[in-house]
């Protein structure tokens, strides 16, 4: 983001539309930009957990003991609809189930890891996994919540203010 705003000021200087005296005071523009991210049901992120673990042992090579393919996508859908049917009490049977799964295949691949020769790959599973246990162990009112594993630096602004809920 800086070196953008860096080759942005040069070019215009290299223009002459900016002159020196105007870069002397900066006005910074602090708006939020929005991303594209759905709300963070438990169901989805533990899904989308396993399934990125998945596709990365696939791709070292590795077995796993069983990756839960068929199991935990039909769990995932029957989450909401239990949560829509208000079946509470089988809604969060099925959500510790679910995040069982992702912690079972999280593991295995943990046990496996000093297996993987390729460097990059290994440290590419290791920070998958530090991502996946962040979000295994998070609670519904901790700071620093994980929202979406492809961007885990977004955070949840309600109504604009950040220091607000």
């Amino acid at each position: 983001m800086e070196w953008l705003l860096t080759k942005t000021i040069e070019a215009g200087r290299d223009a002459g539309v900016i002159s020196e005296q105007s870069v002397e005071a900066v006005i910074v523009d602090t708006t939020v930009m929005e991303k594209a991210i759905a709300h963070p049901t438990d169901a989805r992120l533990y899904e989308k957990a396993r399934t990125r673990l998945v596709a990365l042992v696939q791709k070292a090579g590795l077995s796993l003991r069983q990756s839960y393919a068929r199991l935990a996508p039909r769990l995932s859908g029957q989450v909401g609809r239990y949560a829509h049917d208000r079946q509470l009490k089988r809604m969060r049977k099925a959500l510790r189930r679910l995040k069982g799964y992702t912690g079972r295949v999280m593991r295995d691949i943990q046990r496996q890891l000093d297996g993987i020769a390729d460097v990059a790959l290994r440290q590419w599973l290791e920070a998958e996994i530090a991502l996946v246990d962040r979000l295994l162990r998070q609670k519904p009112k901790d700071s620093g919540k994980l929202y979406a594993p492809h961007e885990p630096e977004v955070d949840c602004v309600f109504k604009g203010k950040a220091r607000v809920r």
